[in-house]
Parts: C-alpha cells; sequence; structure tokens
C-alpha cells in the first residue's frame, strides 16, 4: 500500500548514489575539454574552461553568459593550442542553442552534456569552478591576482597526474618566481671554468704555424728538447711539429717552448751587460797597482783586562 500511495512516494528522499563512472582518460593534450560558468560572483561572471588530460585552466571575465562570448574565448584557446576532439558542458542554453551547435559542428567537435541538474556529469568544470572560487574568497578578483594565480596553478603539481599542468601541455614547466632561487647550471658552469683558469697555470702564448720551437722528448733522457716547426694548430693548446730529423710530433703547449724565447733567455739582456760590465770593471781596478799613500800612524791601546775573582761556595761552616 505504501509503495503504491502517491503522497508517499513523492515525500521518498533521493535514491543512494550510483557507483562512480570515471570518464575514458585521453591520450593526449587538449583533447576533451570541459566548459561552465562562475558567477554571478561579487557582480561578476566568470568562464571556467578545463583540458581533462593536463588539467591546464583557462579563466576568463565575461560580461554576459550568451553563446557568441563561449564562442569569442573557445576561439582563441583553438587558435593557441588547435580544435579539440570533444567539449563538454552542462545544458545552459547558451550551450544548448542553435549557435553554439552550428560552431561545434564546423569545427568537427563532438558536444557532450550531462544530465540536466546533475553538476556532477561535468565534474572537471565543477572542480575548476571551485577551484577559482576558494581563490576569489582569499583575494580579489582583479585580473592582476588572478593572472598571478593561474601562472602559480599552472606551474604546481597536480595530485591526479602527479606534474604540472604546464609541463603536461608544453613538455616543460615554465618559469616562474620560484627558479631565481634555483642555480642557473649554465652560470654554475661557465663560474667554475673561470675559476679553474684563474688557478690554473698562467702561462698564455700564441704559437702560429711556422714557428719554431722546441719540443719536449720523452725517448731520449739526456736530451730533453728537440727542435721542430709548427706545421698545424689542431686546437689552441694543441699541436702537430715536424723534427728538424723528419718525425712528426703532436704536443701540448705545455711541452713546447718557443725557440725565441729560449734564445732571448740564454742572450744577455741590457741590465746583465751593465751588471757584468760593472764587474768587470772591479776586477781590472784590482789587478792595477794603485798608487802608495803616505802611511797612516794608527795608536794602539792595550785591551782591558777582566778582574776575576774566585766564587763564593757554600760551606756549613758559615752557619755554625
Amino acid at each position: 500500500m505504501v509503495r503504491n500511495c502517491n503522497e508517499c512516494i513523492n515525500a521518498r528522499p533521493n535514491p543512494p548514489k550510483s557507483v562512480l563512472t570515471p570518464w575514458k582518460w585521453p591520450q593526449r593534450q587538449w583533447t576533451r575539454v570541459h566548459c561552465d560558468f562562475l558567477g554571478p560572483y561579487k557582480n561578476k561572471t566568470f568562464l571556467i574552461i578545463v583540458d581533462a588530460p593536463t588539467k591546464w585552466l583557462e579563466v576568463f571575465q565575461v560580461n554576459s553568459m550568451t553563446a557568441q562570448t563561449v564562442i569569442t574565448r573557445l576561439s582563441e584557446l583553438i587558435a593557441r593550442f588547435g580544435i579539440p576532439r570533444t567539449i563538454t558542458t552542462d545544458n545552459a542554453k547558451c550551450f544548448n542553442g542553435d549557435e553554439f551547435q552550428s560552431y561545434c559542428k564546423t569545427l568537427g567537435i563532438r558536444h557532450l552534456t550531462g544530465a540536466p541538474f546533475h553538476p556532477a556529469s561535468n565534474g572537471f568544470a565543477e572542480s575548476g569552478v571551485k577551484i577559482v572560487k576558494q581563490f576569489f574568497n582569499k583575494c580579489s578578483t582583479s585580473l592582476h591576482h588572478l593572472n598571478k594565480f593561474l601562472l602559480m596553478y599552472r606551474n604546481t603539481v597536480h595530485s591526479t597526474t602527479n606534474e604540472t599542468p604546464a609541463k603536461l601541455m608544453f613538455g616543460r614547466s615554465t618559469r616562474t618566481i620560484f627558479d631565481l632561487l634555483i642555480p642557473n647550471t649554465n652560470e654554475v658552469v661557465i663560474n667554475n671554468q673561470i675559476t679553474q683558469i684563474k688557478n690554473s697555470g698562467k702561462r698564455d702564448i700564441n704559437i702560429k704555424e711556422g714557428d719554431l720551437v722546441l719540443v719536449k722528448d720523452y725517448r731520449n733522457k739526456n736530451e730533453n728538447w728537440q727542435k721542430g716547426k709548427i706545421t698545424e694548430n689542431i686546437s689552441k693548446n694543441t699541436h702537430k711539429i715536424i723534427l728538424d730529423e723528419g718525425s712528426e710530433w703532436i704536443r701540448h703547449t705545455d711541452q713546447i717552448w718557443p725557440h725565441n724565447q729560449i734564445n732571448n733567455s740564454l742572450s744577455p739582456t741590457p741590465a746583465r751587460q751593465a751588471n757584468e760590465n760593472s764587474k768587470n770593471t772591479e776586477t781590472v781596478g784590482e789587478n792595477q797597482n794603485p798608487d802608495p799613500a803616505d802611511p797612516v800612524i794608527v795608536n794602539k791601546t792595550p785591551r782591558p783586562i777582566r778582574s776575576r775573582k774566585p766564587p763564593q761556595r757554600y760551606s756549613p761552616s758559615d752557619y755554625a
């Protein structure tokens, strides 16, 4: 009787929720997007668009909830990311009208809608609305704060994908202000190389092709250096040399003496020549016999003699 009573049937509560049926996960980014409106909220209306596989979030402040508004914003995103395969919305008039249906048909987009008055069917968009609404409860609804929020949200690891939306969308996370805290690998390597150069040897010479050089010889212990000529500069510090005997060697700059530097180091410099001339002058002066001078009378005084006294030694009789 109760089951057949109309008044009892009308008073029954909602049935238990059905088993959750998740959406099929898209394999590529920007293949299934979800759209919904937020507002009017604080006298403003926002269009929320979420990419299902990457969790990429787009928020637009709009003046009206019309099909033309949705088409204008979607066209901007399509120009940026391409045409999605499906668009999922609720059953609002702007989405079910002929204008939006014709737009989707022209671009080959499949338009999906959930059951009326069942927001969970478009759960991705509802989650996006919830996230943006929570942010607006904490901050203002200005575009300046909204753009800063979107930048940080897109570069934050999502709990579902364990990756950032930006990395899933572009293959990399975009640069944020927190990147200033991370050392730049390129700058670190360059600074370390500069430090190594400063702490290494100070010898910086320019060896050209055709220069005569002395090359380190590792064959004979008695003859450490061999004369040769630079035939090719393989790199800045690696050179190919042909010896006077005809052999061809490859040596590093640290194993080469320019021949002119060896000659200059062995030849007397002006300062060295002046020192040798002064030494020769002194030697010649010592060999010559000087003229005899008048004798100088020196009064010799006897050396003083110290007065010695015997030491006073301890004796018990002194205290008897």
